[in-house]
């Protein structure tokens, strides 16, 4: 485990917290595309696949909001529990990533958007 000074620690705090504000948009964009193609899903599957990513999505924001309460209080405590808090961020950010790699494969039959490469 790596030992960081307060101000690297402040600086990484500042911008976790950023990246989780981008992820809340992140979120709300991917809800809107999937209101349009509700509208225009015609199969069970595709449904099926649509309430999919609604739940994953619901759950994602659920995880955004005990990360920043997780990071709030890992600012008054020890070193080991920011890096705990960062660690979990980190795998959040994993996650995440491939959630927006299978739900930019299901966009592309309802919209004519490049595949990502990430």
């Amino acid at each position: 485990m790596a030992t960081y000074s307060k101000s690297q620690n402040a600086y990484a705090l500042r911008s976790w917290f950023k990246e989780i504000q981008f992820y809340e948009q992140e979120i709300r964009n991917c809800e809107w595309s999937l209101e349009e193609v509700l509208t225009k899903a015609e199969s069970t599957e595709d449904r099926a696949k649509v309430e999919y990513f609604q739940n994953q999505f619901l759950l994602q924001r659920l995880n955004l909001q005990r990360l920043q309460k997780q990071l709030r209080e890992a600012v008054e405590a020890s070193s080991q529990y920011l890096e705990q808090a960062f660690s979990e961020v980190r795998h959040f950010r994993q996650y995440f990533k491939s959630l927006l790699k299978e739900f930019d494969a299901f966009l592309q039959k309802y919209f004519a958007i490049p595949q990502l490469k990430l």
